[in-house]
């Protein structure tokens, strides 16, 4: 099958809170604050990007703070196919469109992961809730998160999956869909293929 575009809306809808998307302008260098400033609109004051590691010591998020020095910014860039967390003040939009990044064919990549929460942009199929336990390409994942973007600050949280708990328990009622991204709480040395 040929690759897809690369996921998500034309437009970022910003709400107040933590916005997830997967980004797919242009790049955007954060490390000329003028030039960052320009490109994100006003409500964005915070970005985060998780980082996978390698280790679960070393996971963690990586940030950009509007107004903050160059020095504390662990965050330098927004790279066309990658998921950011947009932290708003309040409502907004964001253009996400010319960055030019497609998603890899179904069964063509796979998550190299290390212990802990393994975060990536799903390029394979989509697999319904019912069928999540009985997959065998994340037989050894122990558990799975989305972000629910709300709307409204208040209705945000992290959806789940949580292997061996019943379907009325699990929050990820829609199970796992092409382009959209996920924590895979998963073993080290794991490479759960995408198809």
């Amino acid at each position: 099958a040929a690759a897809d575009p690369c996921p998500g809306p034309a437009n970022i809808a910003l709400t107040t809170g933590a916005t997830g998307e997967v980004f797919c302008a242009a790049l955007i260098s954060l490390t000329t604050p003028a030039r960052a400033v320009s490109q994100l609109p006003v409500q964005v004051s915070a970005i985060f990007s998780w980082n996978n590691g390698p280790g679960a010591g070393a996971q963690s998020f990586n940030f950009w703070f509007r107004g903050f020095p160059n020095n504390f910014q662990t965050l330098t860039t927004i790279n066309p196919g990658n998921y950011y967390f947009f932290q708003a003040t309040g409502a907004g939009s964001m253009s996400n469109t010319g960055g030019g990044t497609t998603l890899a064919a179904i069964g063509a990549a796979s998550i190299p992961t290390t212990a802990g929460a393994n975060g990536a942009v799903w390029s394979g199929g989509p697999h319904v809730l019912n069928d999540l336990g009985t997959y065998a390409n994340i037989s050894l994942v122990t558990a799975i998160f989305s972000w629910n973007n709300g709307p409204g600050a208040g209705a945000q949280s992290f959806n789940f999956w949580f292997r061996g708990f019943p379907n009325n328990f699990q929050t990820l009622t829609n199970g796992i869909a092409r382009g959209k991204y996920y924590f895979f709480q998963a073993p080290a040395g794991l490479n759960i293929l995408m198809d």
